[in-house]
């Protein structure tokens, strides 16, 4: 009887074991892996400071080729921004959203970046790039946009357990 309690207790501990390292495959979608980043302020505050902030460095805004716009998505509610790292070539994607409810409380979801202008070349936070070069890329971020907003932040990390921060 006690090693069918050992037994027991060892197979548990190994599938939640499992299941918080492999649990974050289960994203819904591009989406799942976002890195987010809350913020105390309404969400249209929000989007008027990134837009202020790409209308002040035009280097921001992705070449007039480029076919995804700043949009509202009128299903979800996300307003979806793309904007231009023109030293790298490279077009990094998030979204700001809000929690129902909470009018004073919004969020910037890093959701990929571009190499590039094709579609196929993007490349998921959280999900497509090593630890190492995954830190980089969200610090990158962070430097280049979040910081210029002057509206204080917290890294609300992305829910998939405690392996990705």
């Amino acid at each position: 009887m006690k090693n069918k309690s050992i037994i027991t207790i060892v197979f548990i501990i190994i599938c939640f074991g499992v299941l918080a390292f492999f649990g974050g495959m289960l994203g819904a979608g591009p989406n799942g892996y976002a890195q987010q980043y809350e913020f105390d302020v309404n969400k249209n505050v929000l989007i008027n400071s990134i837009e202020r902030l790409k209308s002040e460095n035009a280097a921001f805004s992705p070449p007039q080729n480029y076919t995804d716009k700043d949009s509202l998505d009128s299903l979800t509610g996300h307003f979806n921004v793309n904007f231009f790292y023109r030293d790298k070539n490279t077009i990094v994607y998030f979204f700001i959203n809000d929690k129902q409810g909470n009018t004073n409380k919004s969020f910037v979801n890093l959701v990929s970046v571009n190499e590039g202008f094709h579609q196929e070349n993007y490349k998921l936070i959280n999900r497509d790039f090593d630890r190492k070069e995954n830190l980089k890329v969200k610090k990158d971020f962070e430097e280049r946009i979040l910081t210029k907003l002057k509206i204080p932040y917290t890294d609300s990390g992305n829910g998939m357990f405690i392996f990705w921060k």
